[in-house]
């Protein structure tokens, strides 16, 4: 956001988040140029963080998950598990493509092996990709982007594949810096049958609030 409000002055609110600059920026420019700025800006991140290993990614790459469903459109999950010796693959949801009832169609009908190993695991990008050969505008970056995407997961044209959605059922779910205080992952959730879960939950507050909450006064 930071990096798109420098192209956009005084034109842009201060703190303002990344969808709402996102979508200023593709006003007053174009989605050509927005989605140019944020391939070189990923690119360039994954350039610069290609020997760093982040200690919170470390971890979660360490759990012997076999599918991951992420809201990233950056590399770093994918890398995380590369370093930890693992072998991941993507796939991702394209809110403006045709009907796919399946993800799986040009693969083997082991479907357990197809969801991912844990030597293997299946990365799953809920809100597209920035990848230049597959993008294709599946990239849910803008405010209108995020209700064109609900529309479509809403009213199923296209609908998430129908694998995605049964694999869910009956599963265990643990999320990492998922903020239930956006609306648009509350109906998510509820789209994807998450919701209508019988299972408790557990959310994490932020960390940075808990540790405010629980660390010496002297401490910053």
């Amino acid at each position: 956001a930071t990096t798109l409000q420098e192209e956009l002055a005084a034109r842009a609110p201060v703190n303002g988040n990344f969808s709402l600059i996102a979508q200023l920026f593709e006003n007053e420019l174009s989605r050509d140029e927005l989605m140019f700025e944020l391939v070189r800006f990923y690119r360039d991140q994954a350039e610069d963080h290609a020997t760093l290993a982040d200690p919170a990614f470390a971890a979660l790459a360490s759990i012997p998950f076999r599918t991951f469903l992420s809201l990233r459109h950056d590399s770093t999950l994918e890398r995380a598990l590369t370093q930890a010796g693992r072998t991941p693959s993507t796939d991702y949801y394209d809110f403006k493509g045709g009907l796919r009832d399946t993800i799986f169609a040009d693969k083997s009908q082991d479907h357990a092996s197809n969801w991912g190993t844990v030597e293997r695991p299946l990365v799953y990008k809920l809100l597209g990709t920035l990848e230049p050969d597959h993008c294709r505008g599946s990239a849910v970056i803008t405010e209108n982007d995020h209700i064109r995407f609900l529309e479509a997961v809403v009213s199923e044209n296209p609908k998430l594949p129908t694998d995605l959605t049964n694999y869910l059922n009956d599963k265990n779910f643990l999320f990492v810096g998922f903020g239930m205080q956006n609306f648009y992952l509350r109906i998510l959730l509820h789209v994807l049958n998450v919701a209508r879960s019988k299972k408790s939950f557990a959310f994490e507050g932020p960390m940075a609030a808990l540790r405010e909450a629980s660390a010496p006064s002297h401490i910053d």
